[in-house]
């Protein structure tokens, strides 16, 4: 017959659920945890690196756009959309590199002994990490950069199909392609936001459960 004080210890139950609950020992908890601060913190250094090169690449587009364009007789409205668009991207792309920067320090776990602080540490990185991904459409230096790409692309296409018509068709493949990787990137973050809201669910019903 188990012992009714070890039934009791909320560490004890943690470690020994059903498999159908939320089965985690303490230390693969903060092995979990740590290993989830470490690909957040990654992604976030990936995103400043990208954004960078993007920053530095239409930031001479901006100041160089006649050099950096095929030798065609541009209008004056046609250059000044391209150079807009590339300043909302230069500023969309700076605004990425800022909100990243201040997220890292959000990607912290705090290093306890307890199960009481280490259980509430893993769920605020997990609540960070589902957040980032609802927060998606919410992030301006994406509008700023999809608003840029408008006023870039925009001259460039009604220049196209005056002069080769046949090269937009031939393009419309790697559209088609590029729309389906949006797709599919819109329906992986939903699945990681529904996954990681079940895990932050049945962490704070243990946390209820047991007073932890």
């Amino acid at each position: 017959m188990p012992d009714k004080s070890t039934m009791n210890d909320p560490q004890n139950v943690w470690q020994n659920q059903p498999t159908e609950a939320f089965k985690m020992s303490v230390e693969q908890l903060r092995i979990s945890a740590h290993n989830l601060q470490r690909k957040s913190r990654f992604e976030e250094l990936r995103s400043i690196v990208a954004c960078t090169i993007v920053f530095v690449f239409f930031a001479r587009g901006l100041f160089n756009t006649p050099r950096m364009l095929v030798p065609i007789e541009w209008s004056a409205a046609s250059l000044w959309s391209i150079r807009m668009g590339c300043a909302l991207i230069c500023l969309g792309a700076a605004y990425e590199v800022y909100k990243a920067c201040k997220r890292m320090r959000t990607w912290r776990f705090e290093t306890g002994t307890t199960l009481e602080t280490t259980v509430r540490s893993y769920r605020t990185l997990l609540e960070h990490r589902r957040d980032f991904f609802r927060r998606m459409w919410h992030n301006k230096a994406l509008w700023f950069i999809l608003a840029g790409m408008g006023f870039a692309a925009v001259p460039m296409l009604i220049n196209e199909a005056h002069r080769s018509p046949h090269y937009l068709l031939a393009a419309a493949p790697l559209a088609g392609l590029l729309a389906i990787w949006w797709i599919a990137m819109v329906v992986i973050r939903r699945h990681c936001q529904r996954k990681l809201q079940q895990e932050i669910d049945q962490l704070r019903a243990f946390e209820r459960e047991y007073q932890v």
